[in-house]
């Protein structure tokens, strides 16, 4: 939603040509740097209806909500300055592609219903073997898609 202000996009500020959420507004005027400006190219959102991928405005419902599953492409840039440096994450593209089961959405208190990961599971760690799954690759199988 936000990219690293530049000299190369600070004229880029004040042209978007979409309305961005009052969320997004209000956290770019609180910023104490100025340092990010809200990123003029805004990503392009979708519902992916078996194969096809339908533009998220002729969906129902036409936003994202709670318990909906995203699926995100974006670019990762570095930005390095002052003998320190951090990641930027940029959306291109936001998919729908499910719904969790409503009894594993956390209540608007955030209190989670369910326990999301048991006792046995194991958080990855230098060293771990990992299997790759066989078949398609997520990427490969979004590459089949048509947009609409």
């Amino acid at each position: 939603m936000f990219i690293k202000k530049t000299p190369f996009n600070a004229a880029d500020e004040n042209r978007l040509e979409y309305q961005p959420h009052q969320w997004v507004l209000d956290a770019i005027k609180e910023q104490k740097d100025k340092g990010f400006i809200i990123n003029p190219e805004r990503p392009s959102v979708y519902e992916l209806d078996e194969s096809i991928l339908m533009d998220l405005a002729k969906c129902k419902p036409s936003t994202y909500v709670k318990g909906d599953i995203i699926w995100i492409c974006f670019t990762i840039s570095f930005s390095f300055f002052s003998g320190k440096w951090g990641p930027d994450f940029i959306p291109i593209d936001l998919v729908r592609v499910g719904k969790l089961p409503e009894h594993l959405v956390s209540p608007s208190d955030g209190v989670s219903k369910t326990k999301l990961i048991d006792d046995s599971f194991t958080k990855l760690c230098g060293g771990t073997t990992v299997n790759i799954l066989e078949g398609l690759s997520f990427y490969q199988r979004f590459k089949t898609c048509y947009i609409y």
